[in-house]
């Protein structure tokens, strides 16, 4: 039930006033209330009514966690805020350096930091099987780290958050050893699927009936709303990992995201394409009346708690938008394909006209630049001949030119004289690459790519300038004459000019695989990304994995592995951090699909859900991997994930789309909901080096 739905205000607001008319004093009123004020976000209401239990029976533990973990996580968001405010980043130190603003933080957060410490601690006292307050316990001390006097005093406070987790750790082991069977003295009968909640040592006897309702509430209580993000707060071995924000948004359909990129000051921009005709927007470019797709582009505050702008583009037609990339004036490009031949360009466009596209086909490429606010076109181009075409990758070089890449079934695409390769060979796609200056003015085209389909998914820049791209082949004769499979992923490097191919190599096995992504290391190393159906690849498990290639600079293969479990897993995004560590993202169904002790939420039956993963490309070591969410809540809806970036600092940007319930974040911009629309989501991160290895 989303709070900001009408309807569902409607019923909330009813609940609480039965409650409060029929049964103020009842132990279930009391808690059905702080379940309703929580899941509203209203912290202060969610205390005053916890007091009232705790009034009764100060023994409470379930009321003792909440109380507790509701104070650790407000004053952990309410630190985090002012971090951002003060342009703090803890960059490889755990204490805040600056001695005055550390100084003021501690004498206006300690004493609420001590009043919850001493909540959960007396929580702990009266149930010694119950994780959660040791979970939160171990946020508290990380804050009081960041925040004391000396660095003595923060290192002996992670020392004692470290215990913390190694306790939880065996905790959640013995729990996995001793398997399923139902322990009869930790509580009364629970509904089929329900974890065991650890009895109370002074609790009021309740009926099975009111036991089974408690433990449901106060499970609900703890993650849903306000308390989701206290997924984040298990650290392991020293690693603070931490969700910064959780955040979904969009209309009643469907609305998909294909892009993210971020700016110096946190903006992230989200970039897809909407069918819902209440996307939320502050402006919009959509000409069309009738329903259709259209592009979109959305601006996040940067702790995403609203939306700064956002807009529609389109015309009369299906407008997709793919890929995206970021000026240093906050202004973005954006490109894609529509089939609309009134798509808004403008008078200076490379190509004004649109010149074709199959039935039911992409149409045209488009590329579009669109303003910091969202308001303004300054630019806007088709770019296509009269087949499909697409973009699928885009990215800005330092001295300002936009390069984009893709596929197209046009035998006239507006290659330019000086091309790597001027003419459409073969059947099916080719890729193709086109550069265009700061004015939009195109000032360089080439397919690339020959004898059967060829499509580019995605594209990247090294740090030498060179432009990588990866994608799918089934041509027998391109980039090579040995085809491995029916259809395989290929990785090509051209030089800054786009007029010298470097590198061109065919990847895969027998049967059919594709690369989706691709990055670079620090020592120009190419890191590729997508699915493999082929059993020859080292670590295949399942019908279809994640699928991960590390080439050298030279182009020879150093890493060809698969990730993934019995089901279908693919990778869908990459980025490589400053440690040269590979962020992974993407969707899952596989029951057995890897994660490590560490993850916010291991697998628990429910159909594809996103994956979030750090992978050493050195060693092929999984350092961190977790499916998005929280173990402690059953019945979240379908999310996959689309991709991810990195921050500037330790921060890790996942995004994908999401269908059904959601862990967002308190605090985070949102939007109404319905059961069966599907979102956009991002999830900030903090994650930390890790150890190579």
């Amino acid at each position: 039930m989303d709070p900001h739905d009408p309807e569902a205000r409607t019923q909330i607001d009813a609940a609480e006033t039965d409650i409060l008319r029929k049964s103020p004093e009842s132990r279930l009123a009391l808690w059905d209330l702080v379940a309703i004020y929580a899941m509203e976000g209203r912290a202060q209401d969610s205390q005053k009514t916890l007091a009232i239990l705790l009034h009764n029976d100060p023994n409470d533990s379930d009321a003792l966690t909440a109380s507790g973990t509701i104070a650790a996580m407000q004053i952990h968001f309410d630190i985090q805020a002012e971090k951002r405010k003060r342009n703090i980043r803890l960059e490889n130190a755990a204490r805040i350096g600056d001695d005055g603003i550390r100084e003021s933080l501690r004498s206006e957060f300690e004493p609420q930091i001590q009043t919850a410490v001493n909540l959960l601690n007396r929580a702990i006292q009266n149930n010694t099987q119950s994780s959660q307050p040791l979970v939160m316990l171990n946020l508290l001390y990380r804050m009081e780290a960041e925040l004391a006097k000396t660095d003595q005093e923060s290192q002996a406070l992670l020392r004692k958050a470290d215990a913390l987790v190694n306790q939880v750790m065996a905790m959640n082991q013995q729990q996995d050893t001793a398997g399923t069977a139902p322990d009869n003295s930790a509580e009364e009968a629970q509904p089929s699927g329900a974890s065991a909640s650890p009895p109370r040592s002074a609790a009021p006897t309740a009926t099975s009936s009111e036991a089974t309702r408690l433990v449901m509430i106060a499970r609900r209580l703890l993650v849903c709303g306000l308390l989701t993000a206290t997924c984040s707060v298990l650290v392991c071995a020293g690693h603070h990992s931490i969700v910064v924000y959780a955040v979904r948004f969009g209309g009643g359909s469907k609305d998909l995201p294909a892009a993210l990129a971020l700016d110096a000051t946190g903006h992230a921009f989200v970039v897809g394409s909407t069918y819902s005709e209440d996307f939320p927007v502050t402006t919009s470019h959509r000409k069309a009346q009738n329903l259709s797709w259209a592009a979109f582009v959305t601006k996040l505050a940067p702790d995403a708690s609203s939306l700064v702008s956002s807009t529609i583009i389109s015309g009369h037609g299906m407008t997709f938008s793919t890929a995206a990339a970021l000026q240093p004036d906050g202004q973005i490009w954006v490109a894609g394909s529509t089939t609309a031949l009134d798509f808004p360009v403008t008078r200076d466009a490379q190509q004004r006209q649109f010149q074709g596209g199959t039935p039911g086909g992409a149409g045209d490429a488009f590329l579009v630049l669109v303003s910091d606010d969202g308001r303004e076109i300054p630019y806007a181009t088709f770019l296509g001949g009269k087949g499909d075409e697409t973009v699928t990758g885009m990215v800005r070089t330092s001295s300002g030119f936009i390069w984009v890449a893709g596929w197209t079934t046009s035998h006239d695409f507006p290659v330019t004289q000086d091309a790597l390769q001027t003419e459409f060979t073969g059947r099916g796609s080719s890729g193709f690459l086109a550069c265009f200056g700061a004015k939009g003015k195109m000032v360089y085209a080439t397919y690339l790519g020959s004898g059967g389909s060829v499509a580019i998914n995605a594209m990247a820049i090294d740090s030498k300038g060179n432009l990588v791209v990866a994608g799918n082949t089934s041509s027998a004769v391109w980039p090579d004459n040995s085809p491995l499979g029916g259809t395989d992923g290929f990785v090509a490097k051209v030089d800054s000019s786009g007029k010298k191919l470097l590198i061109a190599k065919r990847l895969g096995g027998k049967q059919t695989d594709q690369l989706l992504t691709v990055g670079g290391t620090s020592m120009d190393k190419t890191i590729a990304a997508g699915w493999t159906e082929s059993p020859a690849i080292a670590g295949f498990t399942g019908h279809r994995n994640g699928w991960i290639v590390v080439l050298a600079a030279n182009g020879s293969v150093e890493r060809n592995l698969a990730i993934g479990g019995s089901g279908f897993d693919e990778v869908r995004g990459l980025a490589v951090n400053k440690s040269d560590m590979l962020l992974l993202a993407g969707p899952s169904d596989s029951p057995d699909f890897p994660t490590t002790v560490d993850a916010f939420r291991h697998r628990d039956g429910q159909p594809t859900q996103a994956f979030l993963a750090m992978l050493n490309p050195e060693s092929g070591q999984l350092l961190f991997s977790t499916f998005l969410g929280t173990d402690a809540v059953e019945g979240y809806g379908i999310q996959r994930g689309n991709g991810v970036i990195a921050g500037l600092q330790d921060e890790a940007y996942f995004f994908g789309e999401a269908t059904g319930g959601f862990p967002a974040t308190l605090g985070s911009f949102r939007t109404p909901q319905s059961n069966d629309s599907t979102d956009p989501y991002v999830v900030e991160q903090t994650v930390p080096p890790r150890t190579k290895s």
